[in-house]
């Protein structure tokens, strides 16, 4: 209904080319006010686009709100794919087609309740407390200070020069680098364009890879776009331009090997793929580092219908096309609850949920997280 607020929850699960959504929306009717990405919410205030562009493997989760003129009961708003030069000054690569979906809007009706675009902070775990102003170690600890995507031509497919070496590799080139659990580590992605040279890697924004990793999200710290249509500094994320972003992590909880990749499908299983090991480790004076404490609780195990109100739409649309596909899933959510079965959303009033708690980094765990998945 017009003036209400709804979730689209949206999925990029091609593997050819990106994806720049916009609204088809000449006289200004609607908003798109975006809300998460890659399954962690923003820092408010959340940022209002014109263009949202969605790299392979990213998550998004967009408010749209439309407001119909008074003598208008009904309008279909379009959404297209269209090139979007922040996504790729060379325009290379971004899909294109004249709709994706659309948009019914039909007029409220005079005693229904208003659905607003939230407005407040999601509070966040842990775990995802942020790390833009804290002390940080340049590099893994191996002294790997960049992670390079490099692929075509006679050099073939690789990550920092090393094509995917299988499985049972051991030995040298097995993993990209070394990280502890609970350190935090800065980082630069980027592609090799031409070798290396006195200072290492030669980075290049444009074309780009897009650099896809498992297990552990990372924070934008610097390389982001002008408009916040690709990313944010500040955000976590865990698919990214490899275009020279600089991120910062901290591996927590899970000790193992993960996986890194380009998500071009053609790149990835000719050898642009990599493992990092995490692993424990002990600080100066020989204690193991600590972990940041327990993980969010659900909240909803007691409850497994929810707080929540009101169903939110909505649709499942599958494109296909030569040189890509894009499934667009929007998942059936529950109005903005405090304990939704499906998400925890933030709410539309009140404070912010954020605290610092004194000899912890970052945030206090709420009783509930802010992950969606």
């Amino acid at each position: 209904a017009d003036g209400d607020a709804t979730l689209l929850r949206m999925v990029h699960a091609g593997d050819g080319s990106h994806l720049a959504l916009e609204l088809d929306d000449p006289e200004g009717l609607c908003t798109m006010t975006l809300l998460a990405r890659d399954g962690v919410f923003h820092q408010t205030p959340y940022l209002k686009l014109t263009t949202i562009v969605l790299l392979q493997a990213t998550r998004v989760d967009v408010a749209v709100q439309c407001n119909l003129p008074k003598n208008v009961v009904f309008k279909t708003i379009n959404m297209r794919a269209t090139t979007n030069p922040a996504v790729n000054p060379a325009e290379r690569n971004t899909f294109s087609q004249d709709s994706i979906m659309r948009l019914c809007v039909k007029k409220r009706l005079p005693w229904a309740r208003k659905t607003p675009v939230p407005t407040s902070q999601a509070p966040f775990p842990e775990y995802l407390a942020s790390l833009m102003n804290v002390p940080v170690q340049v590099g893994g600890e191996t002294g790997v200070s960049t992670i390079s995507l490099r692929g075509g031509g006679t050099s073939g497919f690789s990550v920092n020069g090393v094509s995917w070496p299988g499985w049972d590799h051991v030995g040298k080139g097995k993993y990209t680098e070394e990280f502890c659990l609970n350190k935090a580590y800065e980082i630069t992605l980027g592609r090799t364009s031409s070798g290396h040279n006195a200072d290492g890697p030669v980075l290049s924004p444009a074309p780009f890879h897009p650099y896809h990793q498992h297990i552990n999200h990372f924070q934008i710290y610097e390389g982001v776009d002008n408009t916040g249509a690709v990313m944010r500094k500040g955000e976590w994320r865990d698919s990214v331009p490899a275009w020279g972003v600089v991120v910062r992590m901290m591996p927590v909880q899970y000790e193992g090997e993960a996986v890194l990749h380009c998500h071009l499908l053609q790149h990835e299983d000719n050898g642009m793929m990599s493992l990092m090991k995490l692993m424990k480790c002990n600080d100066d004076n020989g204690v193991t580092l600590k972990a940041f404490g327990e993980t969010v609780k659900d909240t909803t195990a007691n409850n497994p219908n929810g707080s929540g109100q009101d169903v939110l739409a909505i649709v499942v649309l599958s494109v296909g096309s030569v040189v890509g596909a894009v499934l667009i899933g929007l998942f059936v959510v529950r109005r903005y609850g405090t304990s939704s079965k499906y998400a925890h959303m933030p709410s539309v009033e009140g404070p912010t949920g954020l605290e610092e708690k004194e000899g912890k980094l970052g945030t206090a765990a709420p009783s509930e997280g802010t992950v969606l998945v």
